[in-house]
């Protein structure tokens, strides 16, 4: 850092503007005059050009306006005559300095960094330089196209707050004092001041209109920047200088950018500025509880400093966000430890921290369960369903109901079904079992069966009803869903098939002119060969009306099928038949001497 530049009067500075607080920078010196002084880089390499043996750069300023039109700054690859003006918040980016000058050349490139407010320790800027490199010719004259080496990293050094040796002050150097640092600066606020470095870019700038060849970034120096807790509301300037070894006089830096300050107007002038956003965020959390039995619910609390605007929680390392709140909660449903990935924004940058194994979720232990249960209807009318169901706590992974209290396990479903075919009381036993034990609950006389009230039919309705569900089955070729009946007490009723069948059975082997209808359940897997056009004779389907009329008096539920010389007569064609009969002697008054059964008549 012993080595230093001459500088001519064109200086390329970066500002950071920050109301009117000075840069504080440890051993600053104000650059002793705006021009005839030697400058030291901050390159840790020094000054590249050494023709004087101690390392400095004469600095011979112009005259008048001189050497303001031939060195420019652009963000534009693509044009190297025109300089622009930029401002920008991007704390990384890409610059180009340029040489539009007539001599065609110069042999080294100069950046100036100008930056004002304090700095912070932990500031740090990275310069990526690239161009051409030769060895200055004697003659004065751009070298030869043969003579260049084009250098995609003429530097690449990343520079510190303690690098910023000159200032505080408010110009860059230049033939005529007060010159400004970046454009339209107000030079009356003195308050406003800089600290100040030079970077050596150890690449020189080629017109390209001087060679029929193509060059690279058409000749100009490139310059990839990158700012880390640059402060927020600073502006930077950045400026460029340009020396040749073999000038008109003797070697010394003769160029700079053109800038105006607040009241001029000059057209040509260039310059590329960058505004702080501050520091990167420093991620830090914490976590409450970080070990506990699943499912354990975590409060998440972010720790961050530099204020942090983006928060990205990985709550178990996967690569996925799981949350975008600053404080979230996150429950743990499975056992195991968690790695823990906070990441924090905001507009300077941000900065992630990962906590290894920072969550532990243990197994919990294994509460026995209790039993209880409820069950609905708990009371009714013979054929009663009931819906049972488990209401058992700590989570039972088996069940054992035992419907009627008689030491028989009737099911291992959690929430069954039963039906008590029969009136009385049940009561009722449930055993629920988890790997840490077992409990059962027993309620006493909790279902009451009742015996169904009776409808009462007269014979003359019973055969009605028959000739209607004949002819039903006639037309249609199935049976009715149910056939209307008026009971002798007047009231009308939808009899089902199973209800007719037994009604209808009864009729037949019984003189009684009224028959009480039960409550019957219809058949659950009606079954019987195909039986087509077969004569069943009296005895024989008097004898089956006798057993079918017993079986659901027994049962409450129709028989899938019934046995007769011709085979099994499933429910269906049982149905069919004994309404045939029953139809024919309410309209002959007389029982058929046999009655053709064909299961195909009805399905």
């Amino acid at each position: 850092m012993n080595k230093y530049i001459s500088v001519l009067l064109i200086c390329t500075a970066i500002l950071i503007f920050c109301g009117s607080a000075a840069a504080t920078v440890t051993e600053q010196t104000v650059i002793p005059n705006n021009n005839n002084v030697n400058l030291t880089v901050a390159n840790d390499d020094g000054a590249r050009m050494n023709n004087s043996e101690n390392d400095s750069y004469s600095f011979y300023p112009g005259s008048g306006s001189g050497g303001l039109n031939a060195i420019k700054i652009t963000d534009n690859s693509t044009d190297s005559n025109t300089g622009k003006v930029v401002f920008t918040d991007s704390q990384s980016g890409t610059f180009y300095i340029t040489y539009t000058g007539g001599k065609g050349y110069a042999d080294a490139g100069i950046l100036m960094v100008a930056i004002n407010g304090t700095l912070p320790d932990n500031f740090q800027l990275n310069i990526d330089a690239s161009g051409y490199q030769w060895i200055p010719a004697i003659n004065g004259l751009p070298p030869l196209f043969a003579d260049i080496t084009f250098n995609s990293s003429t530097v690449n050094e990343t520079f510190l707050k303690s690098d910023f040796i000159y200032g505080p002050q408010t110009w860059k150097p230049y033939w005529s004092a007060n010159y400004p640092l970046y454009e339209k600066q107000n030079m009356t606020e003195t308050a406003n001041t800089f600290s100040i470095m030079f970077i050596d870019l150890y690449a020189g700038l080629l017109k390209s209109s001087g060679y029929s060849e193509t060059l690279n970034d058409l000749g100009m120096i490139k310059i990839n920047y990158e700012f880390l807790n640059l402060p927020l509301g600073s502006l930077a300037a950045f400026n460029g200088y340009a020396y040749s070894e073999y000038g008109e006089i003797q070697p010394g830096v003769f160029w700079t950018n053109r800038v105006n300050t607040i009241s001029q107007t000059a057209i040509d002038t260039s310059g590329y500025y960058v505004t702080g956003l501050g520091s990167s965020p420093a991620a830090e959390f914490t976590a409450t509880p970080i070990t506990g039995n699943s499912p354990l619910q975590v409060q998440f609390n972010d720790q961050s400093t530099k204020n942090p605007t983006i928060w990205a929680w990985d709550f178990n390392n996967d690569g996925i966000i799981d949350s975008t709140t600053q404080n979230p909660t996150h429950t743990y449903t499975q056992p195991g430890t968690y790695t823990i990935k906070l990441n924090v924004t905001n507009q300077a940058g941000s900065d992630t921290l990962t906590k290894i194994d920072y969550i532990t979720v243990n197994t919990p232990p294994v509460v026995p369960p209790v039993a209880a249960f409820t069950g609905t209807p708990s009371s009714g009318n013979a054929a009663l369903q009931v819906q049972f169901n488990d209401q058992s706590t700590n989570n039972p992974t088996s069940w054992a109901w035992d419907f009627n209290n008689d030491g028989i396990i009737d099911s291992t479903t959690q929430n069954p079904t039963h039906t008590y075919t029969q009136p009385g009381t049940y009561t009722i036993k449930l055993t629920v079992t988890n790997a840490g034990g077992s409990d059962s609950v027993t309620r006493v006389d909790y279902i009451t069966v009742n015996v169904p009230a009776v409808d009462t039919y007269s014979r003359a309705m019973v055969q009605d009803a028959a000739r209607r569900v004949r002819n039903f089955i006639t037309n249609r070729g199935v049976l009715p869903n149910w056939v209307r009946m008026v009971d002798n007490a007047g009231i009308t009723h939808q009899v089902t098939m199973p209800v007719f069948l037994e009604l209808s059975t009864a009729s037949l082997i019984s003189a009684a002119n009224e028959f009480k209808a039960m409550n019957v359940q219809a058949a659950p897997r009606p079954t019987g060969p195909s039986i087509v056009n077969r004569n069943l004779y009296k005895s024989g389907y008097m004898n089956m009306a006798s057993r079918v009329n017993n079986f659901i008096r027994n049962n409450g539920v129709t028989p899938n099928f019934a046995w007769s010389s011709l085979g099994n007569i499933r429910f269906q064609a049982l149905v069919d038949s004994f309404a045939r009969i029953v139809a024919f002697q309410s309209e002959r008054g007389v029982l058929p001497n046999y009655v053709v059964i064909n299961t195909r008549r009805v399905r």
